[in-house]
């Protein structure tokens, strides 16, 4: 998150003085999307959303920001990933126009935190 941060990837979406949610957004993510990644899309990653500012179509606004930012950047395509056994979530990002791509399970190797591998996952991908 520090290399986000540094970066400008790193983003937040203010309802008036409150911080309603961050997130980062990256350009390439071959780790998880291996022979897909292509440099075309652009990858929605460690988005959190502050509990007292549910139902204020968060997520709606972050897809729009994302889109808006793919478009700029040449991209034709937003993913993201989530976990496997989430389907109420799953399913909710699906009525945002995501689909289905594959489920995986994260290598264990040392390029990734000992919180992040071995986790089965579901990646999702938005069509722009």
């Amino acid at each position: 998150m520090i290399q986000d941060i540094e970066k400008g990837h790193q983003y937040k979406l203010l309802l008036d003085e409150t911080i309603a949610a961050v997130f980062s957004i990256t350009y390439q993510d071959p780790l998880l999307w291996r022979e897909r990644e292509k440099g075309d899309a652009i990858y929605i990653h460690r988005m959190v959303a502050n509990s007292a500012c549910r139902g204020q179509k968060l997520f709606g606004k972050i897809l729009e920001f994302t889109k808006q930012h793919a478009i700029g950047e040449g991209k034709t395509a937003i993913r993201m990933d989530t976990w496997a056994a989430n389907q109420k979530l799953i399913g909710y990002y699906e009525t945002h126009g995501f689909r289905f791509v594959e489920h995986f399970t994260t290598p264990d190797i040392e390029q990734l935190p000992i919180h992040n591998r071995n986790l089965m996952l579901t990646l999702l991908e938005y069509g722009i």
